[in-house]
């Protein structure tokens, strides 16, 4: 939890032990289902019909999809960054040394 704790402050989601993608696939915008283990397990995608693939095991009753309007999906300039991700209580610090005989 302390993993979660400290960089869900930075903003960008929660953060996942394991983000690669699971047998289900990768995370979907509307996936609906807990993070066990630091996996998001998918029980259903709210934007897909109910007779979709993603919601092969079943939806709630009178389930009806959530359609997403693509006038509103925004390009983010702020993308999270490649390479060290740190809580904001951490430093990073790079060190070079070089060694002669």
């Amino acid at each position: 939890d302390i993993y979660a704790n400290e960089l869900i402050t930075l903003g960008h989601g929660h953060p996942l032990w394991y983000p690669e993608p699971s047998r289900a696939g990768e995370v979907e915008i509307g996936d609906v289902g807990p993070i066990c283990n630091g996996q998001s397990l998918r029980l259903f995608n709210a934007t897909k019909p109910a007779d979709h693939e993603f919601n092969k095991d079943g939806v709630p009753n009178d389930f009806k999809h959530f359609e997403l309007n693509t006038r509103l999906h925004i390009q983010r300039d702020g993308e999270i960054p490649q390479g060290f991700l740190n809580s904001r209580g951490v430093t990073a610090v790079n060190v070079g040394a070089q060694v002669a005989a």
